[in-house]
């Protein structure tokens, strides 16, 4: 399982994108476990093929990792 950080693309808001990305990965039977809306940013918990399919679909997409200090 993936943690990807979802930015809106030009004139789209959070939730646009957020729902569009759920959509998208729903449609090609991809699990998404979690999702959560912040200020101008969302994040997604889904299936490791979720990053490559929502890249393809032109969404601004990054994984997050955890960093130990």
């Amino acid at each position: 399982m993936k943690q990807l950080a979802i930015i809106p693309r030009d004139q789209r808001d959070i939730n646009q994108e957020l729902e569009g990305c759920v959509e998208r990965l729903e449609h090609s039977r991809i699990k998404v476990y979690v999702s959560h809306r912040g200020h101008g940013y969302g994040i997604l918990w889904a299936e490791d093929s979720a990053f490559s399919v929502l890249t393809s679909a032109g969404f601004n997409v990054a994984p997050l990792t955890r960093r130990s200090s």
